[in-house]
C-alpha cells in the first residue's frame, strides 16, 4: 500500500498513534475522504521493491529494458 496524506494531518495521526492506539491504517483514514488511484505496471513496476540481492539483479535488468 502507497498512501499520500496532506502534512496538515500529522497531528491527527499522531494522536491517533499515541492517544488513541490505532495501529491499523484502514482505522484511521476511515475518517477522511480517500480516493484510489490505479498504477499500470507496464512497462515496469512504479513501485518495484528491491529487498534481496536478486532484487537488485532484477532492477538492473529492467533498467537496461527500459533505457532500450
Amino acid at each position: 500500500m502507497i498512501g499520500l496524506w496532506p502534512v496538515r494531518l500529522r497531528g491527527a495521526l499522531r494522536g491517533a498513534l499515541v492517544d488513541e492506539d490505532i495501529r491499523k491504517v484502514d482505522r484511521w483514514t476511515a475518517r477522511y475522504h480517500l480516493a484510489t488511484v490505479s498504477f499500470s505496471d507496464r512497462p515496469v513496476d512504479p513501485f518495484f521493491n528491491a529487498n534481496r540481492p536478486e532484487d537488485l539483479e532484477q532492477a538492473h535488468v529492467l533498467l537496461d529494458q527500459l533505457a532500450g
